[in-house]
This record gives C-alpha cells, structure tokens and sequence, in this order.
C-alpha cells in the first residue's frame, strides 16, 4: 500500500473512531433518558419491531460477507461484479425494509415529534440509515467506476469501501441491542 492510500486509510479511521463516539453518545442518551421514565415503552406505542429487525440484521451482515467475497475475487480478477452487485442489493434491500417499518411505526401512532418514544429511536435509526445510504452510495460509484472502466478497480479504493461498510454494519447490533432487544 502506497503512501497515499495509507493517508486515505488513516483519515477513514479517524472519521470513523469519530462515528463511533457519536454513536455511543446518541445510545447513552437515549439510555438515561430511558432511565428516567418508568413505564418504557410508553403506554399506548407500538412495541420496535424485534423479529422483522433480526431478519433485517440478518441481510446487512450478509452484505458485509458477500463484500468480502467481492474483495477476494477482485485480487483474483474475476467475478468480483456480482459480488459487489449482491453487497448493494443487500444494503438496498435493508433500507428499504428499514422504511417500511419506520412507515408501520407511524401507522401505529408512534411519531417523532412530541414523542420521546418515537424521537429517540428514529433519530439513532435514522442516523445510522444515512450512514447505510452513504456506504450503499460508496458502494454504488465504486460499482460504476468498475463498469465503465471494463477492467477490476484499484483495490485500495474497494478496501477503503470495506473498511467504511465494516463500520455500518458493525455498530448496527449495538444499536439493534441497544433500543430493540434490552
């Protein structure tokens, strides 16, 4: 690895070690503010959807595999396409279950606004899915870079998409622990 691409790398674990403090100061909030309330959920709101989400975890961490695989067959030079094809299709496919529970939610009455309930789950899941949706894009314009190219990317540039869609999908059970199961 060149010069370069190890500045690039360092500055992702930077940008990254600054995520995850974010990330651990949204679910402490969202930890003491639990703590303060005594019935939780509140009465009258819909319960997080635990089994649908366990599904859904199911795909991100297939994602980050099949990543993996698109790795190892770009150091081979060959099939590594599909791989990343599948990667995207999974992340895809998580927002957009994502979207239809945060959709059901709604429908049950669980808001964001004047509901602590509501406000503090959409806005840790709801960070996180921008977090997905900026991975997926990584993951997107490195797939188009490879198809008008019509030769295998710079590996560096898929490691550093690794690297950053290890990120997301890693904290995502803290966060499913965090506000669904616990």
């Amino acid at each position: 690895m060149e010069n370069k691409s190890k500045t690039k790398l360092l500055a992702l674990i930077l940008f990254i070690a600054s995520e995850i403090m974010f990330f651990a100061g949204l679910l402490s909030a969202y930890w003491v503010i639990r703590s303060q309330i005594p019935n939780w959920p509140p009465p009258g709101q819909p319960r997080y959807p635990l089994e649908v989400t366990a599904f859904n975890s199911i795909i991100l961490f297939s994602s980050l595999a099949t990543l993996w695989m698109a790795e190892k067959k770009l150091s081979l030079k060959r099939n590594y396409l599909s791989w990343l094809i599948v990667t995207v299709a999974a992340g895809s496919c998580f927002l957009i279950i994502q979207g239809v529970e945060w959709f059901r939610l709604i429908q049950q009455g669980m808001g964001l606004i004047g509901n602590v309930y509501g406000g503090l789950f959409y806005v840790v899941v709801g960070v996180h899915a921008l977090h997905v949706a900026a991975g997926l894009s990584v993951l997107i314009y490195l797939l188009l870079k490879s198809l008008k190219m019509k030769t295998a990317m710079e590996s560096d540039s898929l490691q550093l998409g690794k690297v950053y869609w290890a990120f997301v999908v890693l904290l995502w059970p803290f966060i499913y622990v965090g506000l669904y199961v616990i």
